[in-house]
This record gives structure tokens, sequence and C-alpha cells, in this order.
């Protein structure tokens, strides 16, 4: 028998994740708060005023945002009953307790066998982390599996590329017994991200050695708090190996749980570094990342706006990245239709982004907040000036004027200086970008996050 549900929430949090529901899932209406979308069709169903649920008939309102408090907060006070109400990812594990689709090549078994838990499998810095985390586990001589609910395609066959194995279970990460039994199969757990603090909480229960290893800006606790911590034991906590990927992801879990140890683990990063760099005649700018408020592309746009027109004719900035907001994309759009010197581009595959460093001479990051800033490093890696925001994890690893730049976060005037000096300076910087590259090799190259995990593992197994 079916389930019918209404989904709040049209936007690309549900475009990207909808083929993961369940078969018997009737989507009987959408709602949303956007005026605009309200009484249009989204994949032939209609799309209501949330104020309308006291209204219909249904089985479940599932919430359909990486930010679902909110949403959770609105329909109680429209009446709707706690227990009709689900996150998505609650929802769909669910009704898949027992599926697991495995993407597989034929791999050397090894003596050691470590399990990686993503929340998703696509091209953001978090999973990427956690697949250099697999190729350095593989540098070890172990044999790794990559789990997650849901998934790009296209990047599940590039993973499989680099000799790493990907399960899909949807089930995920709210595993109960059946999902404990294969978890068995393996020496070690490392748990990616807070989203699955209830794996690494019931994992670490059943006696597996877990690593919960954490990225989340502060923006991310409360909705993924609420979402999980009545699922979880927190003391246990006192009895994990938990880390963070820097000094910043550490603040942000400390803040919520304060007195609980908290180490960090700096994440690595392959060497794709060529030293052919392609000719241009301007000095090319990039951002890359989602096209979202949290990485604050408004900020490098409104800086470049106050160039001289002299300055400005000198440079191009490329803006590379999917789509976070579609609104915010189209206010990036609005922004710079008049400045053709400023190029707004999509995703790219990796290996696309490693031709594109081969372009770029000035990496920036001006996210209102980045713990892991893996651009950034790239930049390094490939001999690039950079520019970041002190409320970055990276910002730890840069001496200003030394091996990059930093500049106060929210201050434009601040960023400009920055950008100034590097266009009236660039062909002088030389020392910088060596540094810059030392300082790649000393703290994120693949040997030393190696050395690193293997250390932990030495100690917890």
């Amino acid at each position: 028998m079916a389930t019918n549900v209404i989904i709040f929430g049209t936007g690309l949090f549900y475009i990207r994740r909808k083929d993961a529901l369940p078969e018997k899932t009737k989507i009987i209406a959408f709602i949303d708060n956007n005026i605009a979308i309200q009484g249009k069709y989204v994949d032939e169903v209609l799309v209501y005023d949330p104020q309308i649920v006291s209204k219909m008939n249904y089985d479940i309102i599932i919430l359909a945002s990486i930010n679902p408090v909110e949403m959770k907060d609105q329909l109680l006070l429209l009446g709707v009953q706690k227990e009709k109400i689900m996150f998505w990812e609650q929802y769909v594990s669910s009704k898949s307790h027992g599926i697991i689709k495995k993407y597989e090549i034929d791999i050397e078994q090894c003596e050691k066998k470590v399990l990686l838990i993503v929340p998703i499998i696509n091209y953001a810095g978090g999973f990427l982390t956690a697949l250099y985390a697999a190729l350095a586990f593989r540098s070890k001589g172990y044999y790794v599996v990559i789990a997650s609910p849901a998934a790009n395609h296209q990047t599940i066959t590039e993973v499989n590329k680099y000799g790493i194995n990907v399960w899909l279970c949807p089930s995920l990460p709210y595993i109960e017994e059946i999902e404990m039994k294969w978890i068995e199969e393996f020496d070690f757990v490392l748990a990616n991200s807070l989203q699955n603090m209830l794996c690494a909480n019931r994992i670490n229960k059943m006696k597996k050695k877990v690593l919960w290893w954490l990225h989340e800006h502060s923006g991310q606790y409360k909705d993924i708090i609420e979402q999980y911590e009545n699922e979880i034991d927190v003391s246990s906590f006192k009895n994990m190996n938990i880390f963070a990927v820097s000094n910043l992801a550490r603040k942000n879990f400390l803040k919520y749980y304060p007195n609980h140890k908290i180490r960090t683990l700096t994440f690595g990063l392959p060497d794709f570094y060529n030293e052919i760099n392609s000719y241009h005649k301007k000095i090319i700018f990039a951002i890359i990342g989602n096209i979202s408020e949290l990485k604050n592309q408004k900020e490098l746009i409104y800086a470049l706006k106050k160039l001289s027109p002299q300055e400005i004719e000198k440079i191009e900035c490329w803006i590379i990245g999917r789509d976070g907001g579609i609104k915010y994309r189209e206010e990036i759009n609005e922004m710079i239709k008049s400045i053709g010197q400023i190029k707004l581009f999509g995703e790219l595959s990796r290996k696309e982004i490693e031709k594109v460093f081969q372009q770029i001479d000035i990496v920036v990051c001006s996210s209102l907040e980045e713990t892991m800033s893996i651009t950034i490093v790239e930049g390094m890696m490939n001999n690039k000036i950079c520019i970041t925001n002190n409320n970055t994890g990276i910002a730890d690893f840069i001496q200003n004027n030394e091996n990059g730049f930093i500049y106060e976060a929210g201050n434009v005037d601040d960023l400009l200086l920055k950008i100034k000096y590097v266009i009236q300076n660039f062909g002088s910087l030389d020392l910088m970008r060596k540094k810059a590259r030392i300082t790649y090799e000393k703290f994120f190259s693949m040997k030393t996050f190696a050395d690193n995990l293997q250390k932990i593992l030495e100690n917890v197994m």
C-alpha cells in the first residue's frame, strides 16, 4: 500500500534527491513558501501554500531542505501533529532497511577493511575530503568501501576509477540491526560529517572502532542536532574518537558539546600541480564552490566593482560552481550582467578543475564561514596567489603577505586592498607562490594525511 505524502520544498534539495524516494511513495501535493511557485506543477503535482495543510488528507509531510527546522516549526504552528512530520533522511530510511546497491570493481582484498560513511556522494568539499581519506587508506594497504544513502552517479563512476568501491544504502544514517551485520565486516569505520552522528553513535555502541570526522560550519549545527540528537546517547561522545578538519570546525563542535575531547585532523589533497600554465593576457581571479549565500560570491563582486576602470580591464574573474540556491544564482547573474570581466560557470568535474587551475592566477575564498577551504589548498598546491578571509580554517596556515593574503571577513574594502595589491604587483610575487606550495607540501600532501590516519588507526585498533 502506498504512503500518501506531501513534500515541503520544491527546490534543489528535492530535485537532487527525488530519485531516492521509496517506490511505494505517492506524492499527493507539494507545499512551498515561495509565492511564485504556488499554483504551479512540479513533476505533475500541484504546489500549494503551506497554510492549506489542515484541509488535506495525508500520511506524512516530508521536509525537503538542508535547513528543515524552520519548516518543522512552521508546520507545528499550523497544527500539524509532530508524528506526521518527517525529515527527508528519516522517511527514506524508514522504508529502506535491508536495501543496498553495490557499485564495485575488481579490487584485491586486503587484510584490513575500512568503511567510510558519507551523507552524499558528489563533488562538494565534505565528500572530497572523505574520498581523499579513502585514497590515503588505500596507500597504506587497506581495502576501502564508501557507503552513502544518496549519490551523483557520475561521481560514483569517478570514485570507482580510483579503486574504491561504493555501496548505496538508503537507510543510512538511521542504521538498525540489518545494517549492523554488514558494517561488522569492517575493521574500522570513518563516519564523515556531523550528519552521521547517529551512525557514529550506534556503531560505537556495538564496540566497533569508529572515527567521527567533522567539517560543518556553525550554521549547520542547529538543524542537524535537532534532527538526530533525540535518537542518540550524547554521553557516549566521551568514549568516541572525534576529530575536526580544522580548529574552526573544532570550535564549532565545542560550542554545542563542551568538555568533550575532539582533536584536529587536517585533510590531504592529491597533487595535480602542472608547471605548464596556459598563457592568457589578463590576470585570472577565481572563486570556486556552490553558488550560494554561504560561499558569499557577492563580497568578491562588490570588491571588484570598486576597482578603477584601468584595473578592471587587467583582470577576469571566474565564478565556478553548481547552484546552491536558484534565487541567489539569479541575483549573481543580475549583479554581473554589466561587467564583462566577471564570468559565471557551472559545476566542473575534478578533471576539469585540474585543467582550470592551469589558467587561474589568484584563488579567492570569501565565504561567510569555511572550515575546510579545499580550493585555497588547491591554489597553494598549484603555486597560486591565494586570498581568504579570517573566518576560514585555512587562515591558520597563512601568514599575511608571506604565503598568501588574509582579509577581515565582511570587510569589502580590506578585500579590495588585497586585490589591488595583487594587480599592481602581479609580476613580483613569485616568492609568495613558492611559499604557498611549500605550505601545501608540509601540511596537506597525501603522504602527510596518510601518515596521520595511520597513526590514528594504530592508536585505536
